[in-house]
């Protein structure tokens, strides 16, 4: 079994076997194995690995990943994902848990028949190097990449800049189930204003594909979009 779990400050850790009183055994970090004594704390990411023994019997390895939540980001999703793709809601959007090609593991947000609007606020204006996210695509299940992506930045989410809009030039025939990020480099952009300011509020909005082209057997009906991790790279 394979889990992961994210947290804010630290999460309490407490073994238990299934047939009481079992010694388990624990490493940490791919460390050292050590035997379990009473619960404890994880304050950073970690990766948790353990088994419960009995006589000479191990029993199979368990594995268990935690992410520590990037303090002072706040997220609000202006639109609602589908109920069964929620990716434990806004803040699994900047969580660090990168989704994998298998998006039924529930790693992504998925939403049907719309576009996308995503706001991530910071604790403090930063200056920022780059914006990117990441997007799955998997056409026999009616995944398709947005069309285009656009970026903007604010100071008091009232008024806010354009960054950039990017074409994503994707195929909309191409069974291959596939990541791809598209981002920009604030550092590289013609405005001086975007490249030197600080900002505190970044917007994405992600325009969908539309209906499901006529070459499937869904034709007619909404496409998805299903995203992952936004990361924003500070100076």
């Amino acid at each position: 079994m394979h889990t992961h779990g994210v947290f804010e400050d630290s999460v309490r850790i407490e073994f238990a076997s299934a047939v009481p009183g079992l010694p388990i055994s624990y490493s940490l970090n791919q460390g050292a194995f050590t035997n379990y004594v009473e619960p404890f704390y994880l304050k950073e990411n970690s990766d948790l690995r353990f088994y419960a023994l009995r006589n000479t019997e191990s029993f199979k390895m368990q594995q268990a990943q935690f992410t520590k939540l990037p303090k002072g980001r706040k997220v609000y999703t202006l639109n609602k994902p589908h109920a069964s793709y929620t990716a434990g809601g806004p803040e699994g959007l900047v969580n660090g848990i990168k989704g994998k090609l298998n998006w039924r593991a529930g790693d992504w947000q998925g939403y049907q028949g719309q576009d996308i609007e995503v706001v991530v606020r910071l604790e403090n204006d930063k200056k920022i190097k780059a914006i990117e996210t990441t997007f799955l695509e998997d056409q026999n299940s009616w995944i398709f990449y947005p069309t285009e992506v656009e970026y903007w930045v604010s100071q008091d989410s009232v008024n806010w800049k354009k960054v950039n809009t990017q074409a994503t030039h994707k195929s909309d025939h191409n069974l291959e189930i596939s990541i791809s990020n598209f981002g920009v480099n604030l550092l590289a952009v013609n405005d001086e204003t975007l490249r030197k300011n600080p900002w505190r509020f970044i917007r994405l909005k992600a325009k969908h594909y539309g209906k499901m082209p006529q070459w499937h057997e869904g034709r007619g009906y909404d496409t998805y979009i299903f995203l992952d991790e936004i990361r924003i790279i500070e100076e």
